[in-house]
Order: structure tokens, then sequence, then C-alpha cells
């Protein structure tokens, strides 16, 4: 949990220093524009459902239909 608050706390740092800089790394003022945070979203839900397909799907594998791999050496 405290991984947790400590990692907002610096996004919380992150955001106000790209805010109020002259030159921001990363232009935080383009989150006002509606049809770019649908499109930011949506590709985090997209990268969410790939990586965790590349979780799931070999967790299930071996622990639901015991699919393990076999060394014959």
């Amino acid at each position: 949990m405290i991984f947790l608050i400590l990692g907002f706390v610096m996004l919380m740092a992150f955001i106000y220093v790209e805010a109020t800089g002259k030159k921001p790394l990363l232009e935080v003022k383009v989150f006002k524009i509606a049809e770019f945070r649908k499109g930011i979203i949506l590709m985090w839900l997209n990268q969410v459902a790939v990586f965790g397909s590349m979780l799931l799907i070999p967790l299930y594998l071996q622990n639901v239909r015991a699919f393990h791999r076999c060394s014959q050496g």
C-alpha cells in the first residue's frame, strides 16, 4: 500500500512539474482534449487485454488443463 501511495504522489509531482515547466517532456494540456483522452484510455485497455492474456493463458493451461513441459533429457 505504501508503494501505491508513493507512486500516486510521484505521479502528481510529475504532472505539476510538467504543467508548470517551460520545456515539458510531456505536454499534459493535451489530456484536456476529449478525443485524445479517449484514445489513450482505449490504448491502455488494449495493452491490459494483450498482456493480461499473455499471463493468464499459460497459467490456465498449466494449472487447469495440466499442460506441463516434459523434460526428456
